[in-house]
């Protein structure tokens, strides 16, 4: 994935301050935790990596909520998408996977909030709120 250049930093990611992607494979969740957040921080539902590789060259975004399982595979696109967009702030979703805690180990080195579900939507804000700051409720 190419870097974001100067430029980009100066237009999409100034004017993306405070935007959420939501990546997520399930649709309805998907569009009702997108909907939730909407009402404080602009925020978009993805539902794959090209869809978010995407985004974040043409639009950037300040914070990505992920919401998948884990895998060797997962842990490795986001090492790179952090490493390509490292002021990124990552949040990440899964369930408790017994067999994976190495990998659980590897991907929290880049990633800013973990939550294991079920999750309480209102916990999900108050780490967006952490991280992003207070939201507007005219969003």
């Amino acid at each position: 994935m190419p870097r974001h250049s100067e430029a980009d930093e100066n237009v999409g990611w100034v004017l993306m301050e405070k935007s959420i992607l939501f990546l997520c494979e399930d649709k309805t969740l998907c569009e009702s935790v997108s909907l939730f957040l909407s009402a404080w921080y602009p925020a978009s539902c993805i539902r794959s990596f090209r869809d978010l590789e995407a985004h974040l060259r043409n639009y950037g975004a300040a914070l990505l909520l992920m919401d998948l399982p884990l895998s060797k595979e997962i842990v490795e696109r986001i090492r790179r998408i952090k490493k390509s967009y490292p002021q990124l702030l990552i949040i990440f979703m899964t369930i408790y996977q017994k067999t994976a805690i190495h990998l659980e180990a590897k991907l929290r080195t880049h990633v800013d909030a973990w939550f294991y579900k079920p999750v309480d939507i209102e916990e999900i804000k108050k780490s967006v709120e952490l991280l992003l700051g207070p939201g507007s409720e005219s969003n």
